[in-house]
């Protein structure tokens, strides 16, 4: 059997870029959908900001789509984190970096799944709210 390359250890390691997305990908992509979404209700909503129409779609469809799109970078991320997590449980149980690369990938998927829920949650808003709600 032949001794693994440094690609191949690299893949397990806790370097690989995999087990980052997993960690990284999700609370950034919560952030841009809350961030974008907000952002869109104030400027389409504002006073002499189009009456909630933003690019010719309402801002409760943009707010929608970016929730989706925030939902789809959490899964995939979610997808390459759980490869690499079970490329990490074949590898050689060396005690420091091969351990560390193992439950970076594991809270990686579980920072997926915490942050997809709250994605999810997101989608709900802009299903009943009204296109520019009234000012409280």
């Amino acid at each position: 059997m032949d001794a693994p390359t440094r690609t191949e250890e690299a893949r397990r390691s806790a370097r690989s870029p995999a087990l980052w997305a997993g960690v990284l990908v999700p609370p950034a992509a919560w952030f841009a959908q809350l961030l974008v979404a907000d952002l869109l209700y104030e400027l389409g909503c504002a006073p002499g900001g189009g009456g909630g129409v933003v690019f010719g779609l309402g801002v409760e469809v943009w707010s929608f789509l970016v929730g989706v799109v925030a939902a789809v970078a959490t899964i995939v991320a979610g997808a390459f984190t759980y490869r690499a997590w079970r490329r990490t449980a074949t590898g050689p149980h060396e005690p420091t970096w091969s351990v560390r690369a193992r439950e970076m990938g594991w809270w990686g998927l579980v920072s997926v799944g915490i942050y997809l829920l709250i994605i999810v949650f997101g989608l709900f808003p802009p299903l009943v709210m009204g296109r520019c709600p009234a000012p409280l």
